[in-house]
């Protein structure tokens, strides 16, 4: 989570005002989400999905267990990283996506749409995850003291 904080700093903090330019405190905002985008979808694709299980020299996509066929993987990781690039439109300053307010409204609830449907789509994957990797790491207790 600290690289989201790292954009969510950058969007409010005034760099304008410490003698960047405009087109710099963008461009500094828009690498900010693109490393947090990309560190959080590699998170969910290794750990949260358990996919490539040898990372990073990684010789198959795809975990030995699976619940699901082979190309639903590919479809909810390529949905993730959709929907990971639609969050950071809701820390853009106003006049960058629209200056109407009824458009600058639909994009934002478009983008947490999506950002509710793609932690439905992770919730199952990382559900799916624990219940095909829970026999082989032997934890088969159904309630902990």
């Amino acid at each position: 989570h600290g690289t989201s904080w790292m954009v969510s700093a950058l969007s409010f903090y005034n760099l304008e005002g410490r003698g960047f330019t405009e087109w710099q405190e963008n461009m500094a905002i828009a690498a900010a989400c693109v490393i947090s985008t990309v560190y959080s979808l590699t998170w969910d694709i290794t750990k949260d999905f358990g996919l490539v299980p040898n990372f990073p020299c990684c010789n198959a996509f795809l975990r030995e267990q699976r619940l699901y066929r082979r190309r639903v993987y590919p479809a909810i990781c390529c949905f993730d990283l959709l929907c990971r690039t639609t969050w950071a439109t809701n820390l853009l300053p106003n006049h960058l996506l629209t200056k109407h307010a009824v458009r600058r409204e639909l994009i934002v609830f478009t983008a947490e749409l999506l950002e509710v449907l793609r932690r439905g789509a992770w919730c199952v994957l990382r559900m799916e995850n624990e219940a095909a990797t829970n026999c082989s790491k032997y934890r088969e207790f159904v309630w902990l003291p």
